[in-house]
C-alpha cells in the first residue's frame, strides 16, 4: 500500500474492514477509523462515550506492527490494554521499536543463490493432534465409512496433515527454504504432550478455576469430566492454537501454510458417503457477530487490518488453489454451493479463496494460506486417503504435497517478479 496522507489511510483501512474483515455490521461499534487513526472500544457505550480502549495515531502504526511481531500475544494485550486513547511515550516508541529475539526459530537462512527459495522461512502447520484413531475420535477429526464390501474404512485427518507436511518439508527444503513444522511428531500437541498427558498435568488446574468462578454446577462438573471430547472442545482446542500461533510469530517466516483435509458436514450416516468433492482456502477475515466482544479478539482484528498481509496470502491461496485442481484433477468449490459454513461465516474474496475468522488465521503476522484440500468421505477419495502411513505415504497425499511445493513456487516467483 502506497498511501501516504491521512485521507489515504483513512479510506484504505475503512474500506479493507468493510469488505474482508466485518461479516456482521454489529461489530462496528468497537473500532472506529478517522483523522486521528484506528480506535478500539470496549462497547458500544465507551464508543458513544469517546473512551477509547486502544487508539493507534497514523503515525503510530510502524511502532505497533513492530510491537505485534516481537512480543507475544500477553505482552500484547497488556500493552493493548493500557493505552488508552494517549500516544505512546518517548520511552515507549524507543521499547517498542526495538526488535528483541525470537522466541523460538533461527534467523533468516541465506542458502546457495540457485536454489529458487533460498532465503526465505516457510512455517508448516499440520492440522490437529492425533496418533490413533481413539485421540481423532476425541478431536472429532475422523472418517468412519462402512459401505465397501461391508468394510469399514476408517482413518483420520492429523495423520494425512502430518504425512503431507513432512513430504512438503523435504520438497521446500531441497528448493533452499529454512523450514518450521509446529507439530513434528504424532500424537502429542505442540507442548511435546500427549492428549492423556495434558488432561493430567494442565486440565485439572482450569477445571478448578472454573468451579471456583461457578461456570459449572459441581453436579454437571462432574458428568463434564467424563467426556474428553468436551474437554477438548473447553480447555485445549483454543490454547492449542495459540501456541501454534506464538510458535510461528516468533519464528517469524515469509509465508505459512496451514495444512487441512476437508469433509463434506452434511454427510451424517455411516453408510451414505458424500457425492462431493472439492478444494477451497481461507485467509484471515469476516469476523462474525460476538467475535470481537473480548479485548484479545480486538487485538486480533488490529493485528489483521495493520499487518498488511492480506493481499500476499490471497495471492499464495491463489497459486495453491490452481495447483490444487491441476494436480489432484479436482475442482474448487464454486462460488455458489451446499455449504453453509462459506455463506454464512465467511466472506467470499475470489475463486477458491475465503476470509474466515479461525482460530489460527487471526493470530498470525506472517502471510498465510490456510489449505483445505479434498473431501475426506467422498467415495472415492476415502479409498485413496485410508492407506496412508507416516512411513509410507499414499500416493494421494504425495500428490496433495506436491501441489502445495508447486503453488509456494509459484508464489514466490511473482513476488521476485514484482519487485523487479
Amino acid at each position: 500500500m502506497q498511501a501516504q496522507t491521512v485521507d489515504d489511510l483513512h479510506n484504505y483501512y475503512n474500506r479493507f474492514a468493510d469488505k474482508y474483515l466485518i461479516k456482521h455490521s454489529e461489530n462496528k461499534c468497537y473500532y472506529s477509523i478517522d483523522g486521528r487513526g484506528i480506535t478500539t472500544y470496549a462497547s458500544l457505550s465507551a464508543k458513544r462515550g469517546n473512551r477509547p480502549e486502544c487508539r493507534i495515531y497514523w503515525d503510530e502504526i510502524e511502532i505497533f506492527r513492530n510491537l505485534l511481531r516481537h512480543r507475544n500475544t500477553e505482552e500484547q494485550l497488556k500493552i493493548f490494554q493500557r493505552k488508552g486513547g494517549r500516544r505512546f511515550t518517548k520511552n515507549e516508541r524507543i521499547q517498542y521499536g526495538i526488535h528483541r529475539a525470537k522466541l523460538k526459530g533461527g534467523q533468516k537462512y541465506y542458502g546457495r543463490k540457485y536454489k529458487p527459495l533460498s532465503g526465505y522461512k516457510i512455517a508448516l502447520d499440520p492440522g490437529h493432534f492425533a496418533g490413533d484413531f481413539e485421540t481423532a475420535k476425541i478431536e472429532g477429526k475422523f472418517i468412519e465409512l462402512a459401505y465397501v464390501h461391508k468394510d469399514t474404512v476408517r482413518f483420520y485427518e492429523a495423520n494425512l496433515t502430518l504425512t503431507t507436511a513432512r513430504l512438503l518439508k523435504d520438497k521446500l527444503t531441497r528448493a533452499g527454504a529454512n523450514v518450521l513444522i509446529t507439530r513434528p511428531k504424532a500424537g502429542v500437541l505442540v507442548s511435546g504432550k500427549t492428549f492423556k498427558q495434558w488432561k493430567q498435568s494442565d486440565f485439572p488446574a482450569l477445571f478448578r478455576k472454573d468451579i471456583q468462578e461457578k461456570r459449572f454446577t459441581q453436579v454437571r462438573a462432574q458428568k463434564l469430566k467424563k467426556f474428553d471430547a468436551r474437554l477438548h472442545t473447553l480447555y485445549l482446542a483454543s490454547p492449542e492454537l495459540a501456541l501454534r500461533a506464538d510458535i510461528i510469530n516468533a519464528y517469524d517466516p515469509d509465508l505459512t501454510i496451514a495444512i487441512h483435509y476437508n469433509a463434506d458436514p452434511d454427510i451424517k450416516a455411516i453408510d451414505q458417503p458424500s457425492s462431493h468433492n472439492y478444494n477451497m482456502t481461507f485467509v484471515a477475515g469476516a469476523f462474525m457477530r460476538h467475535e470481537m466482544d473480548e479485548p484479545e479478539e480486538r487485538l486480533h482484528f488490529l493485528r489483521i487490518l495493520l499487518m498488511q498481509n492480506f493481499d500476499k496470502s490471497v495471492l499464495a491461496s491463489k497459486y495453491i488453489i490452481r495447483q490444487f485442481e491441476q494436480k489432484l484433477k479436482v475442482n474448487t468449490i464454486p462460488k455458489e454451493n451446499h455449504l453453509g459454513y462459506l455463506k454464512n461465516a465467511s466472506i467470499y474474496v475470489q475463486h477458491g479463496v475465503y476470509a474466515r475468522n479461525l482460530g489460527l488465521c487471526r493470530r498470525l503476522n506472517s502471510p498465510l494460506c490456510f489449505g483445505e484440500t479434498l473431501v475426506q468421505n467422498h467415495r472415492w477419495e476415502s479409498e485413496r486417503l485410508k492407506v496412508n502411513r507416516l512411513d509410507r505415504p499414499a500416493k494421494r497425499v504425495q500428490e496433495v504435497a506436491e501441489a502445495y511445493y508447486q503453488g509456494i513456487l509459484q508464489y514466490f516467483r511473482e513476488l521476485k517478479r514484482q519487485k523487479k
